[in-house]
């Protein structure tokens, strides 16, 4: 379940993308996503997108989402 996700975030949107907890939980997955972008703006609209993504994922459900923007040169 979780590898389709995976694989769907980064070949539609070509980023960093690994499930990066919860191993030993029995469905139940944190996945991380990591990339750059030319500004602050595409940048949020490029994760409004992946959240879109996700919640159209039948096999999945999202419990938390949490965005970080380290730096932005806007």
């Amino acid at each position: 379940m979780v590898k389709g996700v995976v694989e769907r975030l980064h070949e539609r949107y070509r980023v960093s993308v690994m499930e990066s907890g919860f191993h030993d939980l029995h469905q139940r997955a944190e996945v991380a996503v990591a990339y750059l972008a030319g500004s602050g703006g595409e940048i949020e609209r490029m994760a409004a997108e992946m959240r879109r993504l996700v919640d159209d994922a039948p096999e999945a459900m999202v419990s938390q989402w949490d965005d970080e923007m380290l730096e932005t040169f806007d």
